[in-house]
């Protein structure tokens, strides 16, 4: 009845191959009057390939989120070595994300050229960091894209 080597059908092509196989069977049960019976097989069909097209999408999200978890733990770790490198004999102490965040956002303060037009002062950063971490948090991906706007214009200040 089908095309595929092996049931269940075990990739992507497989499970095609078999919702082609049952659409071709709905139009042989078509010709003999069976039209209930090719309803429920081109449904199933059409359920299939929808699966196939969701978890190709899911697929495709759960890449996105890995290099975004990537750069954010890249960030994170640019700042654990910067903060360890401040106080000698912490090489072992893991920072609170908060007080890094901080100290972070103090020394970039500290380390910034002053310039008269200059009104972004780390307080400001702060409340942005802080919504993109509650966007984040609730899973909004703009709030998340934004993160990752901040974190690669900051990537080689102050750390």
């Amino acid at each position: 009845m089908t095309d595929v080597e092996q049931f269940p059908p075990s990739s992507p092509a497989e499970i095609l191959a078999l919702a082609h196989t049952l659409d071709c069977t709905a139009s042989e049960r078509e010709g003999f009057g069976e039209t209930d019976l090719s309803i429920a097989l081109r449904g199933t069909a059409t359920t299939l390939r929808e699966m196939v097209d969701r978890v190709d999408r899911a697929e495709e999200e759960a890449a996105e989120l890995s290099k975004i978890f990537e750069l954010q733990w890249k960030a994170e770790q640019r700042a654990i070595n910067a903060w360890r490198a401040a106080h000698p004999g912490s090489a072992l102490v893991l920072p609170d994300r908060g007080r890094l965040v901080l100290w972070l956002l103090e020394k970039a303060e500290q380390d910034r050229p002053q310039t008269p037009g200059d009104r972004l002062g780390w307080r400001d950063l702060l409340a942005g960091t802080a919504l993109c971490i509650v966007c984040a948090v609730v899973g909004n991906l703009i709030g998340t894209s934004i993160m990752i706007a901040l974190l690669r214009a900051t990537a080689g200040h102050g750390a």
